[in-house]
């Protein structure tokens, strides 16, 4: 799949839990194929945990840390924003 999934879209309610798995619906058949996820941030202000404990918190554990990480392309997102992402999957890894 060559398509961006745009997290803003995916926010259309404001509701983190609730986008967080839209992106898991959307990513998983990705990674079920072995595909690259092109995540695009463009307008996405805020990145908190609710979003990312229903995405990527759900994908870890079904395909490996290590696999999720390789499958992940970010596209406009800030510097803040990615480190924020690279803290939880090394919170995540360290506990579990």
């Amino acid at each position: 799949m060559n398509d961006y999934i745009y997290i803003k879209d995916l926010l259309v309610n404001g509701s983190f839990p609730e986008g967080g798995a839209k992106l898991y619906e959307l990513a998983r058949p990705i990674m079920q194929t072995e595909g690259t996820i092109k995540l695009n941030f463009d307008g996405v202000d805020a990145l908190p945990s609710l979003f990312m404990n229903v995405s990527f918190g759900k994908l870890i554990p079904e395909f490996g840390l290590k696999n999720v990480v390789q499958s992940l392309k970010f596209y406009d997102i800030s510097k803040v924003q990615l480190e924020h992402i690279r803290r939880y999957f090394k919170r995540f890894n360290e506990t579990n």
